[in-house]
């Protein structure tokens, strides 16, 4: 699926294999430049540590410039993502009205 996001290409990809681990990915979305032919940012669905009443799948992203892993505060309980919510999701981050609340980097 893709759709524009302020006159950008933004791609998503479902991963045809379920998340079994923390860590696993089951979407990837790539917002594209202007031009349509580099990706700017990467976000991704990732599956966590389900605490009790937490979520089960947190919406993340790999900082291209400095290699950081960004968890944002913005999950979903269940295996079940719907499209609307994910790209919502993904526009209050572009949007910079979603501001990430953990940083790693294992690479430094």
């Amino acid at each position: 699926m893709w759709y524009e996001w302020n006159g950008q290409k933004v791609t998503v990809w479902k991963y045809l294999i379920d998340p079994k681990e923390s860590l696993d990915i089951s979407y990837k979305v790539y917002l594209l430049n202007k031009v349509g032919d580099k990706v700017e940012r990467t976000l991704m669905v990732e599956q966590t540590i389900q605490l009790p009443d937490g979520p089960k799948h947190l919406l993340c992203e790999k900082d291209k410039k400095t290699g950081d892993h960004l968890t944002y505060p913005y999950g979903w309980k269940t295996d079940t993502i719907p499209l609307d919510d994910l790209k919502k999701a993904v526009g209050l981050v572009l949007d910079g009205k979603l501001k990430y609340s953990a940083k790693s980097n294992f690479g430094k």
